[in-house]
């Protein structure tokens, strides 16, 4: 057996040339009775796939890794970093991508599982699709209000938050204090207008 994985990185190509190879000459071992080529090419077979088996965990620990820093990175890129005429677009683009991400993994899912929930419920299937639709209908009518035709601020106090009126108050103060400052300090424009008038 060849002792060339020794270095620390792991590889899946090398790892599985290593099976292929050590199945091969196992085989030859049996057909022709050799115990060292059964031996050694069981032990190169069995190394090889460890090694496979070690790169491929490597590397999902690495696209966790890699997924994790730009789950956190690229928000942060999104909002703060980018310049503010390309951040709406850099925004929809990263929660299209993540709303797409969703329906790709749902898809998945009820591919995988659907059809042998049809082998196994038969029509019942059908009727436990059903069931969380009119569960998230009844949701939808009975618990989320009604917001068609509200202002923003209207909906602030539907759905129980009261910033949306302490601005608005907010405003109307601001708006009263400026009409007061003008009639006590009129603008210049506005004293030519009134002399003009008279």
């Amino acid at each position: 057996m060849s002792s060339d994985n020794t270095s620390s990185t792991y590889n899946k190509s090398t790892g599985q040339y290593h099976s292929v190879k050590g199945t091969a000459v196992e085989t030859i071992g049996n057909m022709t009775g050799l115990e060292s080529w059964q031996k050694s090419g069981k032990e190169e077979h069995a190394a090889g796939e460890a090694e496979y088996k070690a790169a491929q965990a490597h590397e999902y620990v690495d696209g966790a890794t890699d997924l994790g820093s730009l789950s956190a990175a690229v928000p942060l890129y999104n909002s703060e970093i980018s310049p503010p005429e390309l951040r709406g677009t850099v925004v929809s683009i990263q929660q299209f991508s993540i709303v797409t991400g969703i329906c790709i993994s749902f898809w998945f899912i009820v591919g995988k599982v659907v059809p042998d929930m049809l082998n196994v419920f038969k029509y019942g299937t059908y009727l436990f699709f059903l069931m969380f639709m009119l569960m998230g209908i009844a949701f939808a009518y009975w618990v989320l209000p009604e917001t068609f035709g509200k202002s923003l601020e209207e909906m602030d106090l539907a759905f129980g938050s009261g910033e949306g009126q302490e601005d608005l108050a907010r405003m109307e103060r601001i708006l009263v204090a400026l009409e007061t400052k003008d009639k006590e300090h009129p603008r210049k424009s506005d004293a030519s207008e009134t002399k003009g008038e008279v």
